[in-house]
């Protein structure tokens, strides 16, 4: 994409792609790995969240 390396990686739950993180604009694939790795993190601990308070809700009908 552009310019540049483009880093990217899956985040899978049970064989299935659930999101996709990436990162432009960095030449180092171990800082690159890095980057990803918080970002994915940061998506997961979201969707954690997310799944936990539509369970909640759905469990309060």
């Amino acid at each position: 994409m552009g310019e540049g390396i483009y880093f990217f990686a899956d985040v899978k739950r049970a064989g299935k792609v659930m999101f996709r993180v990436g990162i432009g604009g960095v030449s180092d694939e171990a800082k690159a790995k890095k980057l990803l790795a918080t970002k994915a993190r940061e998506w997961i601990d979201e969707f954690l969240i997310r799944e936990q308070q539509s369970g909640a809700s759905s469990q309060d009908n």
